[in-house]
């Protein structure tokens, strides 16, 4: 007879799993970081090479292949607001739009539309737009207005 799905040795990997993914090595708690985000992103003369400079090249990948930006996210929860996670998703979405003809990105996805766990203290379960019962974080009317000010118009 076979046992029933629960909680058991399979949910316990489950947690260390994320767990570990969500922490890796780390052993002090999640930093921000303040560097700006311009920096990573457009990379002036005399700095390294950027991604379609170097790996995409070395890869052997031309420099129209269109880029896709998936799983990006800002988790909420103890010492995290919501409205950072609103002024993060504001600053990335711009970012990426404003720079989406020159790299050719097609594609900005956001990595979850709702909280895993919002009463738990681990950010990387409280990614979501909304909270784990669909209510809205301030970031899914952010969200929704940046995505109406970018569509294009009959689409």
């Amino acid at each position: 007879m076979a046992r029933p799905a629960g909680p058991g040795v399979a949910g316990s990997i489950a947690r260390a799993g994320n767990n570990f993914r969500s922490r890796g090595f780390r052993r002090t708690p999640y930093r921000v970081r303040r560097k700006p985000l311009l920096q990573h992103v457009e990379r002036g003369p005399g700095h390294p090479p950027g991604l379609r400079e170097s790996s995409l090249a070395a890869a052997g990948l031309p420099a129209t292949l269109p880029l896709h930006i998936t799983e990006h996210g800002w988790g909420t929860g103890p010492g995290r607001s919501a409205e950072r996670q609103v002024e993060v998703l504001e600053l990335v979405v711009g970012i990426v739009a404003g720079l989406a003809e020159r790299l050719a990105i097609e594609v900005y996805e956001y990595h979850a539309l709702r909280d895993a766990d919002s009463g738990g203290v681990e950010p990387v379960f409280q990614l979501g737009l909304l909270r784990d019962d669909y209510t809205p974080k301030p970031a899914f009317e952010a969200y929704r207005r940046l995505i109406a000010a970018r569509s294009l118009s009959g689409r």
